[in-house]
């Protein structure tokens, strides 16, 4: 850890999966008022047509993949700020059974922010954007499931917002899901 350490926003990785299973109730309401309103009739053959076929495997499929994918995403935005891509690290955490991304190098809070919002704006938000404009319910309930997997991202986003400190350096907490403010 580095010794300028000013302070720690950060939670722990066990409430930032608490915190994302209670977004994901919120993204399924969401879901279903947009289901709601495309009058949707759930008659069996419907089920059967869209919902239990070869497209939902192959979204069951895509959704595995993205999970790398998210935290590549991060990794990615983590280089074009930091420039070091030796000091970024992407893995799972079997304690947890958590994927991660994270940067040992300090970037200004505005970028950390872009950094956690990126896969939520690629993999759910334009997910969820593509099935509402062709009212695709499996393309928006991967969505949905992207939006949902970005929750811990999204909380932390909320938090740095709050605290306004936009031109402070920041680097990725070592252990916990957040950042180290550096003075």
């Amino acid at each position: 850890m580095c010794k300028n350490v000013a302070k720690s926003t950060f939670i722990s990785i066990k409430w930032a999966n608490v915190f994302s299973f209670f977004f994901m109730i919120v993204e399924i309401l969401i879901a279903m008022v947009i289901i709601h309103n495309w009058k949707i009739r759930w008659t069996k053959e419907y089920i059967l047509l869209n919902i239990v076929n070869l497209k939902t495997i192959i979204l069951y499929f895509l959704f595995v993949i993205s999970i790398p994918i998210h935290e590549c995403i991060h990794a990615f935005f983590f280089l074009i700020f930091s420039k070091d891509r030796k000091k970024i690290k992407i893995g799972f955490d079997k304690s947890n059974m958590t994927p991660y991304c994270s940067c040992s190098v300090p970037i200004q809070l505005w970028q950390y922010i872009i950094v956690m919002i990126m896969p939520y704006v690629l993999l759910g938000f334009m997910t969820r954007f593509f099935a509402i404009v062709n009212h695709n319910i499996l393309w928006l309930f991967w969505g949905t499931i992207e939006i949902s997997c970005a929750g811990a991202d999204l909380f932390i986003v909320f938090l740095a917002l709050f605290n306004g400190e936009y031109k402070k350096r920041v680097m990725d907490h070592p252990s916990q899901v957040g950042y180290i403010i550096i003075n």
